[in-house]
């Protein structure tokens, strides 16, 4: 009990210390916000038009010398045990971001308007995806394919778990990294996201959910995702802070005509 209370302590006293380096340094604009916003709407909207919702018949067993020689390494049967694994490392990589709680409480609307419209982000463009391209899913190679009547069999590109646990891992060490960049924490916060989340997208495979093509490219939306919105944030603030000394220069300068040198750094 008392090793337990101490490192309790410990984690409290470095968490607190990281808190103590915190910058505000994401800045909401609901201009640029609007913006991002309407965009999200638009990719997911898109993603259900596409969508093909006419029912399908699970095809008969397929042969395994028709997958391309890049995935055919990757193919597995349904395994439940693996699929159920990955869903529970999808709900605690998704949760990563909590981490960012250790912020001030004035910056966890900041956070949360970001991760939301990352997510969204990703998760439209996953739909998308799995819209346009209409794949069989590995365990339809193999005798034992769970029974499904929602079409779901076809969706396997790109990999919706992988695309939200990298969205997560992306977001959670970016954000994390500017709010504290000389904690201790940063690199166990960054490496256990991104651990948490390749353990998940090799669950996905190893479920015979997802062929490796599959998964690859949810992780291309995910980082990107979950690092270009914060980063968006971040290059607007810049601009505003940029703009604001402009501004300061230019009134020092009617106040001074006669003084014209000076210097404005980005």
């Amino acid at each position: 009990m008392k090793k337990i209370i101490s490192i309790i302590v410990f984690v409290s006293c470095v968490f607190t210390q990281a808190a103590g380096q915190e910058k505000d340094v994401f800045k909401i604009d609901w201009v640029t916000d609007g913006i991002i916003i309407g965009s999200v709407i638009t990719v997911n909207t898109a993603g259900f038009l596409l969508e093909d919702k006419t029912s399908q018949e699970m095809p008969g067993l397929l042969s395994v010398d028709t997958i391309n020689t890049f995935d055919r390494w990757s193919a597995f049967p349904y395994s439940k045990a693996a699929d159920v694994s990955s869903d529970i490392f999808q709900y605690a990589s998704f949760l990563l971001p909590a981490v960012l709680f250790t912020t001030g409480m004035d910056q966890w609307i900041t956070i949360g308007v970001m991760y939301a419209e990352a997510s969204l982000l990703s998760f439209g463009l996953k739909n998308m995806g799995k819209s346009m391209i209409n794949r069989y899913r590995p365990y339809n190679y193999f005798p034992g394919a769970p029974e499904q009547d929602d079409n779901d069999f076809v969706k396997s590109h790109p990999s919706g778990h992988t695309t939200m646990v990298f969205t997560g891992a992306a977001f959670a060490s970016y954000t994390f990294s500017q709010y504290f960049p000389d904690s201790p924490w940063k690199i166990p916060v960054i490496a256990g996201s991104y651990v948490l989340a390749g353990t998940t997208a090799a669950l996905r495979i190893k479920s015979g959910s997802h062929f490796f093509s599959d998964v690859l490219s949810g992780a291309v939306i995910g980082t990107l995702s979950g690092f270009l919105i914060p980063y968006i944030h971040k290059a607007e603030k810049k601009v505003n802070e940029a703009l604001s000394k402009n501004s300061e220069i230019e009134y020092s300068l009617t106040l001074n005509p006669s003084y014209c040198s000076f210097s404005l750094k980005f």
